[in-house]
């Protein structure tokens, strides 16, 4: 192609144009792998906190059943020595008598 002398202005603008629109995509590449930055960083701290829950639900879970174990012993407990009471003939001034709180426990896993 043959440059003239009149033409320089509008290679300019054209080059000019050219340039932006460059800008424009290196900004969206950059923007786009800044976002996939984000994106993995974010997937990496959910998967973190998954596994940290996972943790504790299992020891909270291992903690529940001996809990659970050491409930039942004491309402054992606490069942041997009513009957031991009653088999005494045991009559003061406080009536032992079944509590709600003695029933089973509820667990839930």
């Amino acid at each position: 192609m043959v440059s003239h002398a009149g033409d320089e202005p509008e290679l300019r603008q054209c080059s000019e144009a050219t340039t932006q629109l460059t800008k424009k995509q290196l900004r969206r590449i950059q923007k786009r792998a800044s976002n996939r930055e984000s994106a993995r960083r974010s997937r990496e701290q959910k998967a973190q906190e998954r596994e940290r829950l996972i943790a504790e639900n299992m020891d909270l879970t291992s903690q529940n059943k001996i809990l659970s174990l050491e409930a039942d012993e004491l309402r054992e407990q606490l069942r041997k020595a009513r009957k031991e009471e009653i088999g005494k003939g045991f009559h003061g001034s406080v009536v032992s008598k079944p509590d709600e709180r003695d029933g089973p426990v509820s667990v839930v896993h």
